[in-house]
């Protein structure tokens, strides 16, 4: 499965400051649910690439 586009945060951020409700789709949410956990693992690499003991943060 291709992974897909990235979320363009410049057009979300205007849908957030438009007007009236917008409906959210549980695929839209899923997108978000997925990047956020990538950069979830990705933060915790990051201390691994400086060479600190797993937990640490920086």
């Amino acid at each position: 499965m291709a992974s897909p586009e990235p979320i363009d945060l410049e057009k979300l951020e205007a849908q957030i400051e438009g007007e009236g409700d917008v409906v959210v789709e549980r695929a839209w949410l899923a997108r978000v649910h997925e990047e956020l956990r990538a950069l979830e693992a990705i933060r915790e690499r990051i201390g691994q690439v400086f060479g600190l003991p797993k937990g640490t943060t920086l």
